[in-house]
């Protein structure tokens, strides 16, 4: 732990969403940093893979039976 405390947000939806979303706000400007080669195939990827994550974060947070939709697909 980094010795913080949750912020009101990270109270209501959980630590791991909020983490997610800061990673988020990082990911995207660095992406557009890429070389323009890379930026497309390799940085869209990143982002799609990053965007899939949150969205199975959220629907696990609004969804009572958790563990399928947090499960890592095989």
């Amino acid at each position: 732990m980094n010795g913080r405390r949750p912020s009101g947000t990270a109270r209501r939806t959980g630590p791991a969403l909020e983490a997610m979303y800061r990673f988020l706000l990082w990911l995207v400007p660095t992406v557009e940093k890429f070389p323009r080669s890379q930026k497309f195939l390799l940085g869209d990827r990143i982002q799609a893979t990053a965007l899939d994550v949150l969205e199975r974060l959220i629907e696990a947070i609004y969804t009572r039976g958790r563990q399928p939709m947090l499960a890592v697909p095989r």
